[in-house]
């Protein structure tokens, strides 16, 4: 399975491991305890260098793989410094053939051309003051008549379908007429033949066949029909315009580096009318579509940078064709426009690498293909304080009498019989009263304060990756996602040549 390198993940190895022999000190008794301990220490040293080298020689940044079982990668954001670093490791690591188109007015391809890890590059341009590039050869005649047809006629509509399907009709029919029906220009001057220019137009030396049936073609049918003689009118003023799009051989393709062309680039030449530079990258688009769906023995890639300014019927060929085995298709797109959401997940394989995103529209669209997950937040809090005081006073007094009496009576006599009479006789009598009075009082204060504070908490559904974080990332980082796996993604090629780069992904 071949693989597609998008970046680098880094890992860090955790703090520097130390040598189990620290934990083996020699023993006590045995040999001289100076020797023993010098020989320990020795031990002890030579591993602990032996750990630092393994520890730092260990790779510390892993490559982020695509698979060949992912045949459309959309990459969306970054800025043009991002997309040239994505187009020079995508050269240094694709096993196949390399095909980096630039539909964009950026100048995304001279890191390619001098970066040292990227194999030999050819580089072609598209203009309307000649290419460096044959666009229009060996081409069969129904792909000619289409390529014609279409660059000038975008099917955006039912009306623009119905045009371009009259005018390919009408080249067909032009095209049984002569014998060599694939080159440009013997159309050209056919057509101009059939409308009656002049000679001195027509440079192409025709068969007498070939001159006889275009004149009976003229005769029976341009000449009767207007619509005819108009629909060849506009075909012969697109065949002259385009013509001025075939390659000059005066011209030259950039080249860099030695050995067979392993790498292509194509673009637009910069420069020149608006008109000249938008035909040109529809023309380079559409040629690129017709060379990426063309059989190829080895791995293919396609990668094409400003993916917007493709037609939709272009980009639906170009993903239909990335689902053949052996083709890969890579599409850069500087927005999330309506065309680019629908390439999210097309033919199943949901993969995406995500860079800066400013616009907070692309930026949430980036963040829900993320998915969201269930959190806990807190969504209440309340609190209260209350204060209260209390103060009473009372006051008693109580005032008591009691009165009591008493009385006692009594008499004695006492008597002797030995000769005296004593005669005695006692009374007594006793009388009490008594007077209580007692007063209490009582104060009493009291109070208490109270503070009260309640939190409540609730499930939300949140953003895994929320949309800030796709409009703040750094210019060379992008997130890749693939089904459930995302990681952080580090563009530099220069850190496959740091030294410690693994050359196979991190496993699990």
């Amino acid at each position: 399975m071949s693989g597609l390198v998008l970046g680098w993940q880094a890992v860090a190895h955790g703090p520097m491991p130390v040598s189990p022999y620290f934990d083996r000190p020699p023993p006590a008794s045995g040999i001289d305890p100076a020797q023993a301990n010098a020989l320990w220490r020795k031990q002890v040293e030579d591993d602990q260098q032996r750990i630092i080298t393994l520890h730092h020689t260990q790779p510390a940044w892993y490559p982020v793989m695509v698979w060949d079982d992912v045949p459309l990668l959309p990459v969306f954001g970054g800025t043009a410094a991002l997309w040239s670093s994505l187009l020079v490791t995508f050269s240094m690591s694709f096993p196949g053939r390399v095909r980096l188109v630039n539909l964009t007015q950026m100048d995304l391809f001279d890191p390619v051309r001098r970066a040292p890890g990227v194999p030999a590059v050819r580089s072609d341009v598209l203009s309307a003051r000649g290419s460096t590039v044959d666009v229009f050869g060996k081409r069969t005649p129904d792909e000619l008549a289409a390529l014609v047809t279409d660059v000038l006629r975008p099917a955006a509509g039912g009306q623009g379908r119905n045009d371009a399907l009259r005018a390919r009709q009408e080249l067909g029919r032009v095209q049984q007429l002569l014998d060599v029906s694939n080159d440009l220009v013997r159309l050209r001057d056919a057509i101009a033949l059939l409308l009656g220019h002049p000679p001195r137009t027509i440079t192409t030396s025709f068969s007498r066949r070939e001159d006889s049936d275009l004149r009976d073609y003229r005769a029976d049918v341009v000449s009767g029909s207007q619509h005819v003689a108009a629909r060849l009118n506009d075909l012969h003023g697109d065949l002259a315009g385009l013509l001025a799009y075939a390659r000059d051989p005066a011209r030259a393709a950039r080249t860099s580096g030695g050995g067979p062309f392993r790498v292509r680039t194509y673009e637009a030449e910069r420069g020149g009318s608006t008109q000249d530079a938008e035909l040109a990258r529809e023309l380079l688009a559409r040629t690129s579509m017709l060379a990426f769906a063309a059989p190829y023995k080895l791995p293919d890639l396609l990668v094409v940078a400003g993916a917007e300014a493709l037609a939709p019927e272009v980009l639906d060929a170009l993903m239909s064709t990335s689902q053949r085995p052996g083709k890969q298709l890579v599409l850069l797109w500087g927005r999330v426009t309506q065309e680019a959401q629908t390439v999210v997940g097309h033919g199943g394989a949901d993969a995406a690498l995500w860079a800066r995103l400013p616009n907070r529209q692309d930026a949430e669209f980036a963040a829900n293909q993320f998915g969201k997950e269930f959190t806990f937040v807190v969504n209440g809090f309340s609190l209260s304080e209350n204060e209260t005081e209390q103060w009473n006073e009372s006051q008693a007094k109580t005032v008591g009498v009691s009165t009591s009496t008493s009385r006692s009576s009594g008499s004695s006599s006492s008597g002797t019989l030995t000769g005296a009479l004593n005669f005695g006789r006692n009374f007594g009598k006793s009388v009490s009263t008594s007077l209580s009075t007692s007063t209490s009082t009582t104060h009493g204060t009291g109070g208490s304060t109270g503070v009260t504070s309640q939190t409540s908490w609730g499930r939300v559904h949140e953003h895994v990756v929320p949309p800030e974080t796709f409009q703040r990332l750094d210019d060379g980082v992008a997130l890749y996602r693939n089904g459930r796996t995302a990681m952080i993604t580090f563009c530099d090629p220069a850190i496959a040549r740091s030294g410690r780069t693994s050359p196979t992904p991190l496993g699990p």
